[in-house]
């Protein structure tokens, strides 16, 4: 369904550097199903080869262009939420410092957004200011609650150093209004998907990784979002 860290740890698992690719696509290069096999194991007396074992240059470009093409996995966007969060920071940071007559007036939110525009296919919903701070409190949260199932309850675990956000929104139980606030974005860009067509497999993932029950949240996106009649669906 995507390429996620669950599918490249177990292609490293079985001597693999991607997942095999779960379907022929003749527009990338290097590919020739005729010469293909997952493992030696595979290779057989009456057929000598050549044989590429895995493919990796082959599945390396399918893989590039399928995760360009498809909707990006849960924790990659959370990651990526998280990168650009610290680059706004430190390029606010770094304007106003340098020139600070000259950011007062041209360096509005706008501008900064523009010019850390995320990877292709990434949902634009996660990318405004306020869903990439609470994308940073995700990922942090999700670093802090890693570290405590590792820890075992053996030793005490304190939240990660260097935080751009107090240390209580990474430790302790977010108030009601930010966990509303924290899912907001993602009710938009579900709501997107569907009215562009895209698959409902995703639709599925996105709805039960992101725990998206809110009955209120999905009305107000419904009738929020619009798809301007352009878009291609996402399948």
């Amino acid at each position: 369904m995507w390429l996620d860290s669950a599918a490249i740890d177990a292609a490293h698992v079985h001597g693999r550097l991607y997942p095999p690719m779960p379907y022929y696509d003749a527009v990338v290069k290097g590919y020739s199903p005729s010469n293909r096999v997952s493992h030696l194991d595979d290779i057989t007396p009456n057929d000598p080869g050549p044989h590429f074992v895995g493919d990796g240059g082959a599945e390396a470009g399918f893989w590039e262009k399928f995760s360009a093409s498809h909707p990006r996995p849960p924790a990659r966007i959370r990651q990526e939420q998280a990168e650009r969060y610290r680059k706004l920071l430190r390029l606010r940071e770094r304007l106003a410092k340098d020139n600070p007559i000259t950011y007062s007036y041209r360096y509005d939110n706008e501008h900064l957004l523009k010019m850390i525009i995320p990877p292709s296919n990434y949902p634009i919903e996660a990318f405004t200011e306020e869903a990439l701070y609470l994308g940073y409190i995700d990922e942090k949260r999700s670093e802090y609650e890693n570290r405590v199932a590792m820890a075992h309850g053996m030793q005490p675990v304190h939240a990660p150093v260097g935080l751009l956000v107090s240390a209580e929104l990474i430790t302790n139980a977010l108030p009601p209004e930010l966990e509303i606030r924290r899912s907001s974005w993602k009710y938009d860009y579900v709501v997107r998907l569907k009215k562009e067509g895209c698959a409902q497999v995703y639709i599925d993932a996105y709805t039960k990784e992101w725990g998206l029950t809110n009955e209120a949240e999905w009305a107000r996106a419904a009738a929020s979002v619009a798809v301007p009649p352009s878009t291609p669906p996402s399948k």
